[in-house]
């Protein structure tokens, strides 16, 4: 059972019951306060939507890449291409909220073309995924 709306940081008291088909146990106390922390869960990226690291796009053609992605504390999301940082342009750029980052390409070259690698971190690890 999960206990929603603690304040982070504060004590608290609990008394566990077990319970099973035939009866409910007697209330035990625990033995001291609890004191209530952030969960933290690594970063996942869902990459169900990507069938190949190879993407192909027709020149001229506007293309975005979704990657919905989870995390506790939220993850901080950044972007390379090929070995560096990606630059932000007008034309090649990404938005990222809470729950995805997202890769546009405006007017596709054949010059974009490359490895683009997205990385993410938080307190309980880190995952990247790549695409060409």
């Amino acid at each position: 059972y999960t206990v929603a709306d603690l304040l982070k940081g504060e004590k608290y008291n609990f008394r566990v019951s077990a319970q099973n088909y035939g009866a409910v146990s007697e209330p035990a106390e625990l033995p001291q306060p609890v004191v209530a922390k952030e969960q933290i869960f690594p970063p996942a990226m869902d990459l169900q939507g990507i069938t190949s690291d190879k993407i192909l796009v027709k020149e001229g053609t506007d293309f975005v890449l979704k990657i919905p992605y989870s995390g506790q504390p939220v993850p901080t999301v950044s972007w390379k291409r090929g070995l560096g940082v990606m630059q932000q342009t007008a034309r090649i750029f990404t938005k990222t909220t809470r729950e995805m980052t997202q890769l546009f390409i405006k007017r596709a070259l054949k010059a974009d073309s490359g490895q683009f690698t997205v990385h993410l971190a938080n307190a309980a690890g880190s995952q990247q995924a790549d695409s060409q």
